[in-house]
């Protein structure tokens, strides 16, 4: 489903609304995925519904969702970033809105 991402943390801190960048738009893909023998919901953003579409963002492991309604849905994971020895597996939240919404 395409949606607009808001990524709430940098470096696994909780960022406030007025440190917030401008959401990612793109298309969203849950799956599963097992990571050292467990089952995990993971969560990734693409620039199209296309296979090997480039991701946008980070994917998500261990993604939990913690609240989904009529606006979206809340996904609270771990996020790895950067490269060989200078990668870092932080906590990561998204807020994920639907691009377009059905009346």
């Amino acid at each position: 489903m395409e949606m607009l991402v808001w990524q709430l943390r940098c470096d696994g801190v909780k960022l406030s609304k007025e440190d917030l960048e401008a959401p990612t738009r793109g298309w969203l893909r849950l799956g599963r995925l097992t990571v050292a023998g467990e089952l995990t919901l993971h969560a990734d953003l693409y620039a199209s519904i296309s296979e090997g579409a480039p991701p946008l963002l980070p994917g998500l492991s261990h993604v939990e969702v913690r609240k989904l309604d009529e606006r979206g849905i809340l996904l609270h994971g771990r996020q790895r970033v950067g490269v060989g020895a200078h990668t870092n597996n932080w906590p990561q939240a998204w807020f994920c809105e639907p691009t377009a919404r059905s009346t």
